[in-house]
């Protein structure tokens, strides 16, 4: 150990602070001087000043009395020590800017670098604000985030200008990551890049058009000042909260928007589904009163066609009701226990003038009494649904098929029902939506069986879905309730 009272400033001056190398024997812009507290000390290499940098990481301010004003330290096991990530990631960022606020002008590598020290020194949160939408993809296209900040519980959030034409693509990723637009008309010629609200760096653009980093960065200023990166950060953040607001107002918007398709969607088909059982009801109603000649026969299946309309009014505005108490939450199940194999049977005879017209078989596959828990005219709607649309969309002389099946696998036991056409199957442009109000691709109906469908399973605690058959010839409908014990 050698002390520092043996030497003079004249020996600071000219030997290396940390090893005494003579800097007498260096080129001058080989010897690297850096202050610290306001004093200068001088190297010979950067491997003096790592040790040093890493002498001061682990030693803080007591670093000053291993060197400086009491004595000159040497160490040999310097070249045999790996310092950890975190410290080396400080001593770049610390080698890159000694200042609270430095300027870079005119040196794109050094901005870059800088930009990578930063990301890699991050502990917690990255706040991103980019000038344009191709800024923000030359610096995605850059980096793997999984692998840069592997092992840390980073907070990634970005601010890019875009439009709904033009918008960033989503960041595969596992982190915590969330992106906002910002008008467009708030694109400038600054990017702001601020980490863990202790450093800032405003990067000015100058070539946008370049798919090159490098090309593309023009002067930047880095901060360490607590009153600048809070100024940064306020900026962020009141762009944040505008961006969040922008897109409850796109939400609403489309809201809005969906309802009033909905809503003139609905007088389109409340106007054809009224108008359709009406003119038949009037038209008869009239000739059965100025026809004197009609015979009892003539008269009774008149009144047969009258009745069979006045029965779809009476369904549609049943329907209609229904879907009023589910928007409401006024829905409400009258339960008790009855026999399903029963309310089945009897189903199918309620569809059975369906059934006759377009010559098609219905089989029941379970015969014996099979008792539930629920409200079986709510549920008696579900079968009637399934079935009057299992027979609007199968051909003449086809087969529906009715199954019930128990499924008992200890932690929830119930009953699924199915019903199985062989009709045209469901169209793809109305899959994702086969359950939502007024779906439908058929020319008669109103689309809202199986919105009421689902309601009522889901009210039972089941679920309801629709499935293609294997052979892609129809579709079957099924839908579960939970077993009584």
């Amino acid at each position: 150990m050698i002390h520092y009272e043996d030497y003079n400033d004249n020996f600071l001056k000219h030997n290396c602070i940390l090893c005494g190398k003579p800097l007498v024997e260096l080129d001058e812009d080989k010897i690297i001087d850096i202050k610290i507290d306001g004093k200068s000390y001088y190297f010979d290499s950067q491997t003096c000043v790592n040790m040093f940098k890493r002498l001061k990481h682990v030693y803080g301010n007591k670093v000053y009395d291993l060197v400086g004003d009491k004595q000159f330290l040497i160490d040999p096991f310097w070249n045999k020590t790996i310092p950890q990530e975190n410290e080396i990631n400080e001593i770049e960022l610390d080698n890159l800017t000694d200042q609270n606020i430095k300027v870079i002008d005119d040196d794109p590598k050094q901005v870059q670098k800088l930009i990578d020290a930063l990301l890699k020194s991050t502990t917690n949160e990255i706040l991103v604000i980019f000038s344009t939408l191709n800024a923000f993809y030359r610096q995605s296209k850059r980096y793997d985030l999984d692998k840069l900040f592997e092992g840390k519980n980073i907070k990634l959030r970005i601010l890019v200008p875009c439009n709904a034409e033009k918008k960033p693509p989503l960041i595969d990723s596992h982190l915590d990551i969330e992106i906002r637009c910002i008008e467009e008309s708030m694109k400038n010629d600054v990017s702001i890049l601020i980490v863990d609200r202790k450093y800032s760096l405003s990067v000015e653009l100058k070539n946008d058009k370049s798919d090159s980093s490098y090309e593309s960065i023009g002067m930047a200023t880095f901060s360490k000042s607590k009153a600048t990166v809070l100024y940064y950060v306020s900026i962020f953040e009141s762009l944040w909260k505008q961006a969040d607001l922008y897109l409850q107002i796109d939400v609403l918007f489309e809201k809005i928007k969906m309802r009033d398709q909905t809503h003139k969607k609905f007088i389109d088909i409340a106007a054809h589904e009224l108008r359709n059982p009406i003119q038949p009801i009037l038209g008869l109603a009239e000739v059965m009163r100025t026809n004197n000649s009609l015979g009892i026969k003539q008269k009774e299946e008149l009144l047969d066609i009258i009745i069979s309309n006045a029965k779809k009014l009476q369904l549609f505005t049943d329907n209609l009701l229904e879907v009023n108490r589910i928007e409401n939450k006024t829905f409400k199940l009258n339960t008790k226990r009855f026999d399903l194999i029963d309310l089945i049977k009897k189903t199918i005879k309620d569809v059975m003038q369906y059934v006759i017209e377009k010559q098609i078989v219905i089989k029941n596959t379970w015969t014996e009494s099979l008792f539930v828990d629920g409200d079986p005219d709510r549920l008696g709607q579900v079968l009637y649904n399934l079935l009057t649309n299992a027979i609007k969309f199968s051909d003449r002389g086809t087969t529906i098929i009715v199954n019930i099946e128990k499924r008992i696998d200890g932690k929830r036991n119930e009953l699924v029902v199915s019903v199985q056409d062989s009709g045209q199957g469901i169209d793809p442009k109305i899959k994702e939506k086969l359950f939502s109000k007024f779906t439908t691709k058929s020319n008669m109906g109103t689309g809202l069986g199986l919105y009421i469908s689902k309601n009522i399973v889901e009210s039972h605690g089941g679920k309801i879905w629709a499935q293609d058959n294997k052979d892609d010839k129809g579709t079957t409908f099924i839908f579960s309730i939970p077993l009584s014990e």
